[in-house]
């Protein structure tokens, strides 16, 4: 088997997985949806056109993967309850773990994606 067919299929995989993985986020609360289809889009970009195109073209995830492969921003609408959402996962997290030292690796990750989020550009809707 070629190097290029077997890398095609494992993004492809991946692709799907994460697209899954995506899909039943939507349905539990507290896990985000959104990494998991950035990173379905990004392993259909290098595999399948077909795929990608698909997504790109989706009612609902296609504008908020153009937006952030176009112009690595985020919608205006969106920033205020992903900063929600990360407030209240961590805060619950932390509260939830027991050990000390883990509480504080769990509040520092969830501050710094709360900064990174807090940071990124917002785009006008048009």
């Amino acid at each position: 088997m070629r190097w290029d067919t077997l890398k095609t299929w494992a993004l492809r995989t991946i692709g799907v997985c994460s697209l899954a993985c995506g899909l039943f986020a939507l349905v539990v609360p507290l896990v985000p949806t959104t990494p998991f289809v950035l990173i379905a889009a990004s392993c259909f970009a290098a595999s399948s056109p077909e795929w990608h195109a698909w997504l790109l073209q989706h009612p609902t995830m296609g504008p908020l993967i153009v937006g952030w492969q176009d112009h690595r921003s985020i919608p205006r609408w969106a920033r205020p309850r992903a900063l929600g959402m990360i407030a209240a996962v961590f805060t619950v997290s932390v509260w939830m773990i027991d050990l000390v030292a883990v509480k504080i690796l769990v509040g520092a990750i969830g501050l710094g994606v709360f900064i990174y989020v807090s940071r990124v550009p917002v785009l006008d809707d048009p």
